[in-house]
């Protein structure tokens, strides 16, 4: 009997020591996290990225730890290589925050169409990321300023750069596939651009003047559903609302007044991205029984297929 309780306790006390260490492993870590996250917002990215590196010399595949690393890399002005290891885990495991953090360094490099890409496809992997939803209006508001700029003759005037928000952590997903693994490339530039022919430009203005007429005369019949028709699939809702809030909101807005009148004037066409997007910009004059206002808005429109839809639109610029 004393001995079969000697061995329970020794089998007691052995079960306790590997809970024990495997706690360790699991809490060593995330400790090792937040020392870099406190050293990454306290200014200091050399001391996170020597404490990075040391632990990746006994993980190196490790996805937190150079997730982690392209912070501190991008802090410390190296945004090639952090850039060049963000599309690395990219590659292995695709990820909204990867591809938000990377549209970030594309931004910095005013690469603005790379980075709108990146953001859309964060967008479609999971689109409960109001940072995300918020860089993306604020790249599409830099393409309209580019726009408008060029609109105006001043092609060398600099737009400036959008800001955008760095995701600092990773979310805790569940994995849907298996991770990808492939070779590393840094980011390529855009081919550069063919010019359209004046009758591809004569042909994108009237399309997307329609479609805007299309849209001013669905608000005035406060046809819901139909003005909800005219906005794309990537359309980035205002105060960061997630889509099914903005069209409820949208469709009590229309529903309220008892009637409403929209009228849109002196509409320009810009053509961008070789004819897939386009910019266009209005006056908007709106009248209700209780409200009335005339603006100047921007629009920027993409095409689906062979149908012109809104993606982005501000009023008062």
């Amino acid at each position: 009997m004393l001995a079969g309780s000697i061995f329970n306790k020794i089998g007691q006390i052995f079960v306790l020591c590997t809970l024990l260490t495997s706690y360790s492993a699991v809490v060593a870590p995330s400790e090792l996290i937040n020392t870099v996250d406190q050293s990454l917002r306290g200014g200091n990215p050399q001391h996170a990225l020597d404490l990075i590196n040391e632990a990746l010399n006994k993980s190196p595949n490790d996805y937190t730890l150079r997730f982690h690393k392209s912070r501190a890399l991008s802090q410390l002005g190296n945004s090639d290589e952090a850039a060049r290891l963000l599309v690395q885990l990219e590659n292995e495991e695709s990820r909204p925050e990867v591809l938000n953090n990377l549209s970030w360094i594309y931004a910095a490099n005013g690469d603005y169409k790379h980075a709108q890409a990146s953001l859309q496809q964060a967008l479609k992997l999971d689109p409960r990321f109001a940072t995300i939803y918020t860089n993306l209006n604020n790249i599409y508001a830099a393409l309209a300023s580019e726009a408008y700029q060029k609109a105006l003759g001043e092609k060398d005037k600099q737009v400036p750069k959008p800001h955008l928000s760095l995701i600092t952590e990773l979310s805790l997903l569940e994995k849907e596939t298996a991770p990808r693994v492939v070779e590393a490339t840094p980011p390529r530039p855009l081919p550069s651009t063919v010019p359209l022919s004046a009758q591809e430009r004569d042909d994108i203005e009237k399309a997307v003047i329609k479609t805007v007429k299309d849209w001013a005369r669905s608000w005035s019949k406060q046809d819901t559903a139909s003005y909800l028709s005219h906005y794309g699939e990537d359309y980035v809702p205002p105060a960061e609302l997630d889509r099914a809030t903005w069209e409820k909101v949208r469709d009590k807005r229309l529903k309220a007044p008892r009637f409403i009148d929209v009228d849109v004037k002196e509409l320009k066409v810009i053509a961008l991205e070789r004819g897939k997007m386009a910019n266009v910009m209005f006056y908007q004059s709106y009248r209700s029984n209780s409200f009335k206002q005339t603006s100047k808005k921007i629009m920027i429109m993409k095409k689906y297929g062979d149908k012109w839809q809104i993606v982005l639109e501000q009023s008062g610029v």
